[in-house]
């Protein structure tokens, strides 16, 4: 893949290409441009590459993940696509996980639109960055 964006491969090489095919496949394709800048920012920025752990889930994968019911990461078949994805951040120093967040946001929304969201907390499975296109928006 591109060198800037890179998936998980701690739980194997199945799940690092149902990566793939979810980011090249079923993401909307506006996270995955946003996904594919944010990377090439943070690579120049950072020297880290933004490194998918999540995109899509099953129902029952997301009940498993204590996920919520209208979760942006839920593949179901009502959805046109997946909106939602997290990305690592145990490479980045501490102080710059804030600055992703707000760079992020700051140069994909303004004071009209709203139109992604992201955040830096740990649901469970770790701290992570966890990215989404906003309900309006899709």
């Amino acid at each position: 893949m591109i060198a800037w964006v890179q998936f998980k491969t701690e739980n194997g090489q199945e799940y690092y290409e149902r990566l793939f095919r979810e980011f090249s496949n079923k993401l909307d394709p506006r996270g995955r441009a946003i996904a594919m800048e944010q990377g090439r920012w943070m690579l120049d920025e950072y020297g880290v590459a933004m490194t998918i752990t999540c995109i899509g889930r099953t129902p029952a994968e997301n009940t498993a993940a204590g996920g919520k019911d209208y979760s942006t990461h839920l593949d179901i078949p009502e959805r046109e696509w997946i909106y939602g994805w997290d990305f690592r951040s145990r490479e980045l120093p501490v102080a710059a996980r804030r600055k992703v967040c707000s760079r992020m946001t700051g140069v994909w929304n303004n004071k009209q639109r709203y139109f992604i969201h992201v955040i830096h907390h740990d649901s469970g499975a770790g701290k992570h960055f966890h990215a989404n296109i906003n309900r309006a928006y899709r």
